[in-house]
C-alpha cells in the first residue's frame, strides 16, 4: 500500500523524530536549574541585577520555545492530515492497540 508524500521539511521532521528520544525536557531543566540557581544567588546576595538576569534567561527561552512552536506546528498538522487522509483511503493500514 502507498504512503503519504511528504515534503522535505515534514521528512526531517518525521526523521527528527525517528532518531530523537523525544524528550526535550533536558533541554527545559537546564535552563530552568540554571535559573533557579542565580536566582538563589540573587536572593542570598540581595541583588536585583541578578534576579533579572535570572527573569531574562527564562523569558528569552521562552520566547525561543514559542518560536520553535510557530515554527513547526504547521508541519505537524500538514503531517497528521496526510496520514488521516491515508487512513481514511484505507492507503495506510491502523497501527494495532496495544494494551498496557
Amino acid at each position: 500500500m502507498p504512503r503519504p508524500q511528504f515534503t522535505k521539511q515534514e521528512q526531517v521532521l518525521i526523521d527528527w523524530v525517528k532518531v530523537s528520544s523525544g524528550d526535550s525536557s533536558s533541554y527545559m531543566w537546564t535552563y530552568l536549574v540554571t535559573t533557579a540557581i542565580i536566582a538563589g544567588f540573587a536572593v542570598y546576595f540581595e541583588s536585583i541585577v541578578m534576579l533579572g538576569c535570572a527573569f531574562v534567561i527564562v523569558g528569552f527561552f521562552r520566547i525561543k520555545e514559542e518560536h520553535a512552536q510557530k515554527r513547526w506546528a504547521p508541519i505537524w498538522t500538514s503531517i497528521l492530515t496526510k496520514y488521516e487522509e491515508a487512513l481514511a483511503d484505507g492507503d495506510v493500514p491502523p497501527e494495532p492497540e496495544s494494551e498496557t
